[in-house]
C-alpha cells in the first residue's frame, strides 16, 4: 500500500482524535499536578485569586501543549499499522528526527535545557512565555519521534470506532476551551499589587551566609528566605561604602553618575528616587534606618511619607546606638506594617549590623567569651590603629565576633517575615535582602570599608523572594549589580517607569531562567569619604570574569580574573592580555557627573559621624 493510500485509508477524523486525545490527557495532568501543589499553598486562603487563574491557565497550556507534541510525535509509526514497509522506514526514520530536533533544542537553549523545561511544566511566575509553550511542545514531540516505534510494537493504534473517535475529539473539543477561556480570564483577572520589603544589612559579607556556602550556622532565617526564593550568588555594590552605595540602589545610577560620593554631599532632590516612584504609584512608603548618614540635610528620605532614622539619644550617644540598633529598627518596621496591613505598602529597613563594632551575644555567639585581649566592644578606629600589631588568632577571634553579629540580626530579620506571615501578608510582599557593601577582614591588608574595591567589600549578598511570583530555591550564578533593584522592583510591582540615566536593568529573566537579561558593566567607585573635597581616587569595572581596578590619577592598574582568583591575590596588568585594555577603555568611557550638592555640617552632625568613624 503505498502512503498515500494510507492516509486515504484513514479517516481525518481518526488523526484529530489521536491529537485531541494527545491535549485532552496533557491538559488533565495538568489540571491533576495543579490541584495537588498550588492549591495547597494557601492561594485560595489568601485570596490570590488572580495568581490562581493565571497559574492554572499557564499550567494547562504547559501540559496541553506537550500531550499534543508527544501525540503527534507517535502518529507517524503508530499510523502506519499495518504497512510493514512504511513502518519499517518510519521506525528508523521518526527517532532520528526526533533525537536529532531534541539535539539542536537542546543546543539552542544552552546548558539551562532541562531547567528551562522544568519551569515550563512546573511554572512558578502566573505569565509565562508563548515561546516556553512552544518549545515544550516540541521537545515533546520529539521524545514522541523517538518512542513511536515501541509503542507501536505494543500495538497502539489511531482510534477506528466512530464512537471512540466522537468521545477523543470531544474531550479535547472540552480541554481546549477550557485553556481558551482561562487564556482570556487571566489577561481580564489582575493579580493584587505586590507589598515591597525592602531589607539592607550593613556591612554583610554573602560568604558568612549560610545559604552561600559559610560552614557556621549565621543566617537561619535568610538560608529559610532563599529557600522560598532566588540567591544571586554573585551580587555586586556599586560602592565599598554606605552613601554611594545607597545612592546608586535608590537612583539605579552608577556613583560617578549621581554624584552622591563623600560623607558630606547630598542626595539630589529627584522624582526618580525608588521611595519617590512607588509613592507616585500608590504605596504607602516607610524607611527606617540605622545609619549616620539619615539627617534630614541628607535628604535620604525623599519619597518616604514615613521615615525614622537613628537621632535618638543626640549626637554622643550615636556610635553607642550601633550597638543595639536591630531591636528598634525591627520595632519599628513591625509598627509600619501593622498600620498598612490593608495598604500596599513599600518598606525600607536598613539595619546598621553586622557593620562594627564587635560584641559577644550571649545568646549569638561562636566563641566561649568575649576575647581578653580585645576591647569590648571592637570599633574599627581600633583595629585600624593596631592593624599591624595583631596576631593571626586575634584577627580569626574578631571574624568569631562579626559571626555573632551576623547571627544577631538574622534573628531579627526574622522576626519580620515572621510578622508577614502572623498577618497573611507573606503572600502579597516581595522580600528582597541585601547589603550596601561588604566587610574585609585583612584579606588585603586591611579592616573594614570604605577603603578598597575589591571583591571582600563589593560581593553581597543579594536574596529575592515573593510566593507564586518568583521560584523556590533558585541560584543565579550571573553576575549582577545592585543598580539592577530599582527596574526589578518597578517590573515585580508592574510599573511602566523607566529610570532616566539609569544603569541597571531588571532581573526577572534571571529569577524565571529565562532570556532577556544582558550582562553589563559592573561599575563601582571610590571618593575620599571624609575629605571636604570631592576627589575620586578608585574606580573599577567588571565584566565577566575580569575585573580592573585602576587609581585615578596613578599609572596603576589590578587585573585579576575571578573565576581562577576570587581572592584578587594575582594582579595580571602589564602582561598584555587583551581583556585589560578592553575594561580601560570601557572604564574610561564613564565619565563623572558634576558631584552633589554640598553640604555644611552641623556642629552635631560632625559629633555624630565622627562618633560612627566616618569623619576625622
Amino acid at each position: 500500500m503505498r502512503f498515500t493510500q494510507l492516509i486515504e485509508s484513514r479517516s481525518p477524523r481518526s488523526h484529530l482524535a489521536w491529537l485531541a486525545a494527545g491535549l485532552a490527557a496533557g491538559v488533565l495532568v495538568g489540571l491533576a499536578r495543579f490541584v495537588v501543589t498550588p492549591t495547597a499553598e494557601g492561594y485560595l486562603r489568601h485570596g490570590l485569586n488572580g495568581l490562581l487563574v493565571r497559574h492554572l491557565w499557564y499550567w494547562l497550556a504547559a501540559h496541553g501543549a506537550a500531550g499534543l507534541g508527544l501525540a503527534a510525535g507517535l502518529e507517524p509509526v503508530i499510523a502506519t499499522r499495518g504497512v510493514t514497509r512504511l513502518r519499517t522506514w518510519a521506525s528508523i526514520v521518526a527517532p532520528v528526527m526526533g533525537a536529532a530536533g531534541l539535539t539542536v533544542g537542546w543546543v539552542g537553549w544552552g546548558s539551562g535545557a532541562a531547567r528551562r523545561l522544568y519551569d515550563v511544566l512546573t511554572p512558578a511566575l502566573p505569565r509565562g512565555e508563548p515561546l516556553g509553550l512552544g518549545a515544550c511542545a516540541a521537545s515533546f514531540l520529539g521524545i514522541g519521534l523517538m518512542l513511536s516505534p515501541v509503542l507501536a510494537v505494543l500495538g497502539f493504534r489511531l482510534p477506528e470506532a466512530p464512537r471512540v473517535r466522537a468521545a477523543a475529539i470531544a474531550t479535547g473539543g472540552v480541554a481546549f476551551a477550557l485553556v481558551l477561556a482561562l487564556g482570556i480570564g487571566a489577561t481580564l483577572v489582575r493579580p493584587r499589587p505586590l507589598n515591597v520589603l525592602f531589607i539592607t544589612l550593613d556591612a554583610q559579607r554573602a560568604d558568612h551566609l549560610g545559604c552561600y556556602g559559610y560552614h557556621r550556622d549565621t543566617s537561619p532565617n535568610l538560608d529559610a528566605l532563599a529557600a522560598r526564593g532566588v540567591t544571586f550568588l554573585e551580587a555586586n555594590a556599586n560602592g565599598p561604602w554606605t552613601v554611594p552605595s545607597v545612592a546608586s540602589i535608590m537612583t539605579g545610577k552608577f556613583p560617578m553618575d549621581h554624584g552622591v560620593t563623600t560623607a558630606r554631599q547630598a542626595f539630589p532632590t529627584s522624582d526618580w528616587l525608588m521611595a519617590k516612584i512607588l509613592q507616585r504609584h500608590g504605596y504607602s512608603t516607610g524607611g527606617v534606618a540605622a545609619s549616620g548618614f539619615v539627617e534630614p540635610q541628607y535628604n535620604v528620605a525623599q519619597g518616604f511619607q514615613w521615615f525614622v532614622g537613628d537621632r535618638l539619644g543626640g549626637p554622643e550617644k550615636a556610635g553607642l546606638m550601633r550597638l543595639d540598633s536591630p531591636p528598634w529598627v525591627t520595632a519599628k518596621g513591625i509598627t509600619f506594617i501593622q498600620r498598612n496591613r490593608d495598604r500596599r505598602f513599600f518598606l525600607w529597613l536598613h539595619y546598621l549590623k553586622p557593620h562594627d563594632p564587635y560584641v559577644w551575644r550571649e545568646q549569638h555567639h561562636f566563641i566561649a567569651a568575649h576575647p581578653k585581649d580585645l576591647p569590648d566592644p571592637v570599633w574599627l578606629t581600633w583595629l585600624m590603629d593596631n592593624l599591624h600589631r595583631l596576631t593571626p588568632e586575634q584577627v580569626r577571634r574578631v571574624v568569631d565576633l562579626y559571626d555573632g553579629e551576623v547571627r544577631n540580626v538574622d534573628e531579627y530579620v526574622g522576626q519580620v517575615l515572621a510578622e508577614l506571615e502572623r498577618l497573611s501578608l507573606a503572600q502579597h510582599t516581595l522580600v528582597i535582602v541585601s547589603a550596601d557593601h561588604g566587610e574585609e577582614f585583612m584579606q588585603h591588608g586591611s579592616f573594614g570599608h570604605h577603603y578598597q574595591l575589591y571583591q571582600d567589600e563589593l560581593h553581597v549578598p543579594l536574596i529575592i523572594a515573593a510566593p507564586g511570583r518568583i521560584p523556590a530555591g533558585r541560584r543565579v550564578a550571573t553576575p549582577v549589580q545592585l543598580v539592577d533593584l530599582l527596574p526589578t522592583i518597578l517590573d515585580l510591582c508592574n510599573i511602566p517607569e523607566e529610570v532616566p540615566g539609569g544603569r541597571g536593568q531588571s532581573l526577572v529573566p534571571l529569577l524565571t531562567g529565562r532570556r532577556g537579561y544582558k550582562p553589563g558593566d559592573i561599575v563601582a567607585g571610590l571618593n575620599r569619604a571624609d575629605g571636604a573635597d570631592d576627589v575620586e581616587i578608585m574606580r573599577s569595572i567588571r565584566r565577566g570574569p575580569w575585573k580592573l581596578l585602576v587609581r585615578v590619577g596613578e599609572d596603576e592598574a589590578e587585573l585579576y580574573d575571578l573565576d581562577s582568583d576570587p581572592g584578587e591575590q594575582r594582579n595580571l596588568a602589564g602582561h598584555g592580555l587583551p581583556a585589560e585594555q578592553r575594561l580601560r577603555t570601557a572604564l574610561s568611557s564613564y565619565g563623572r557627573a558634576k558631584p552633589s550638592r554640598p553640604l555644611t555640617l552641623t556642629e552635631e552632625t560632625k559629633k555624630r559621624l565622627r562618633s560612627m568613624g566616618y569623619l576625622e
